[in-house]
């Protein structure tokens, strides 16, 4: 939980809001999904805040709420 609290930190003092914040099974890597077609400069400037990240993007995106997720993996 300290990487998810470190994480929330980082992204609202880069001016990021964050919706929602919660855990999910075990990952390897770190998952920066883009929810509602952010241009590919926008992914990348989240990935640098973030550090590490696969970027993918969304097939059902029409009624997202949420630009991005992200899924913390080992890598980070």
């Amino acid at each position: 939980m300290c990487f998810l609290n470190n994480l929330e930190t980082l992204l609202q003092e880069s001016g990021y809001t964050i919706v929602s914040a919660g855990s999910t099974s075990a990952t390897k890597s770190t998952m920066i999904i883009n929810r509602t077609n952010q241009t590919e400069q926008i992914s990348n400037e989240l990935k640098n805040v973030v550090g590490v990240g696969l970027i993918a993007n969304s097939t059902n995106n029409e009624e997202s709420d949420v630009d991005f997720t992200i899924i913390i993996g080992d890598d980070y």
